[in-house]
């Protein structure tokens, strides 16, 4: 394949895929609710002529057939959008309250769909098929497994999967990599602590659920600091607490969340089971 044809055609292809981001990006839809992120991808396919069907619900797989080898590469991309409500005041800022891609899917994305368009060009030189994956939901129940159920790997068989996400901090036009894992895993939790309320001036006759919710807190970072190799990284966030009713009330009851990430998965496991 000619590298320096397929430099052209990126290059030409750069603001439609600008032109398709922003479109991602202000029409923002969160996991599960990607219906009109779905058809927009799907209808660019149909296009283009690139064979392509609907998956996992708002998913999308699509196939670009080449010559020779049998052999197949994929490429991913999630699609979904963080439920979080945009205030950038950028021209093309999220429409929707409560929905905005605030984590990049809107990039990877569209950056996809421009490698389908190029590479749909010179499919005839492609000595192989290219499969690409648009993924829902992978800020929630992680959608690329039910992708997989839904032979997203299969016909053509799959032998290299390939992705990439955003790096806000790396300099424009920079791709890093690494050998072995470069994203966490993610775990996600809810706890319930559950007290006793009391009034504040008889704590004696309580349990209280905020005492109990704040040695939680730092007894978590002991699971990392007292237990795991300071070289392999492992991260324990309380994002939320809730808790109380008026400042003389002990507490009865406590509720947070959080999240769990790890590069390693049995170092992941074992502070699962730390934590309970």
């Amino acid at each position: 394949m000619n590298r320096q044809q397929i430099r052209e055609l990126t290059d030409a292809m750069y603001p439609e895929v600008v032109r398709i981001r922003r479109h991602f990006h202000e029409n923002a839809e969160v996991s599960e609710h990607e219906y009109e992120t779905c058809q927009f991808i799907l209808d660019y396919l149909a296009e283009r002529n690139i064979e392509c069907r609907r998956i996992a619900g708002t998913g999308v797989v699509a196939t670009v057939y080449g010559n020779g080898s049998n052999r197949t590469i994929g490429i991913r991309a999630d699609i979904d959008a963080l439920p979080v409500t945009e205030k950038t005041g950028l021209p093309f800022a999220s429409k929707r309250p409560g929905s905005m891609h605030a984590c990049g899917h809107d990039m990877n994305a569209a950056t996809l769909l421009g490698a389908a368009a190029v590479l749909n060009q010179v499919r005839d030189q492609l000595n192989g098929n290219v499969k690409f994956f648009f993924q829902p939901a992978e800020e929630t129940i992680g959608g690329a497994e039910r992708m997989i159920q839904g032979g997203c790997l299969e016909n053509p068989k799959v032998d290299v999967g390939l992705a990439l996400h955003m790096d806000a901090v790396k300099p424009v036009g920079t791709v890093t990599f690494r050998y072995g894992p470069m994203y966490a895993s993610t775990t996600d939790f809810k706890i319930h602590v559950k007290g006793k309320s009391s009034h504040g001036a008889h704590p004696e006759m309580g349990a209280d659920a905020i005492i109990m919710a704040g040695n939680l807190v730092s007894a978590f970072q002991t699971i990392i600091s007292r237990n795991m190799d300071p070289t392999d990284p492992l991260v324990i966030t309380i994002g939320t607490i809730h808790g109380g009713t008026a400042e003389n009330i002990v507490t009865g009851q406590v509720d947070m969340t959080g999240t769990l990430r790890s590069l390693n998965l049995e170092h992941r496991d074992f502070a699962k089971k730390r934590m309970v």
